[in-house]
């Protein structure tokens, strides 16, 4: 997951790498939040995992117990094996090309191509990657109009609070047509505010003063 999902993909940190360092204990307390308080179209997703309950009832706190899904035993980074409970090295996968591409892209500063290859990557990987930032687009900026009143305000808090992509900055780099289609093609909402974006052929990002290129990094 933390392979497929990073700083080329407009996430700061890594989803499993950020569960780390927020502590284990700290993220089951967010996320039961969202579950109890939460009752709309991702509500069962905010359940915690039952392994990870456990394991943070055995102590398994991330960073501040010494250990997460990853911990550091001298230079080397180990991995926590979900099926035995045990930590083994990490070893390198190798990178899927399309991931390579996208990275080549940002470097040269051409964000948007790079959603152009994850758009086009046939790969088992890309169509994962795909799903979750859909998943993400789909949901952020359909709280608009009942938990926000703009876009503006989603992407100001994911932006600016959380070190995300703003939704509509990816949703301006694939294209608000495609990202309809792909969003159909996904079978997930698609929120009125990228209709009337894709209808009028206007951007959606509304911070002029702000590079789009800074949300991405191939790192």
């Amino acid at each position: 997951m933390d392979q497929l999902v990073g700083p080329y993909t407009g996430r700061a940190l890594a989803p499993l790498a950020t569960i780390d360092l927020v502590g284990w204990d700290v993220h089951a307390a967010i996320v039961d939040n969202l579950h109890a308080n939460t009752h709309d179209i991702c509500h069962d997703h905010f359940a915690l995992p039952a392994y990870m309950r456990t394991l943070i009832a055995n102590g398994t706190l991330g960073r501040k117990s010494g250990g997460g899904f990853f911990r550091r035993e001298g230079k080397v980074s180990h991995v926590l094996d979900l099926a035995t409970g045990q930590y083994k090295p990490l070893a390198d996968a190798p990178t899927p090309m399309f991931i390579e591409g996208m990275k080549n892209a940002i470097r040269a500063g051409r964000h948007a191509a790079a959603m152009e290859i994850l758009c086009t990557a046939e790969d088992r990987e890309a169509a994962l990657l795909r799903e979750i930032l859909l998943g993400y687009i789909s949901y952020a900026l359909g709280l608009v109009g009942d938990v926000v009143e703009r876009p503006r305000d989603i992407d100001r808090i994911m932006g600016f609070g959380f070190a995300w992509a703003p939704p509509s900055v990816l949703v301006d780099a694939i294209g608000p047509g495609r990202t309809i289609v792909l969003l159909e093609r996904a079978r997930l909402p698609v929120p009125l505010s990228i209709v009337q974006a894709a209808t009028h052929q206007r951007a959606m990002f509304d911070e002029p003063s702000v590079d789009r290129a800074r949300f991405f990094v191939a790192a």
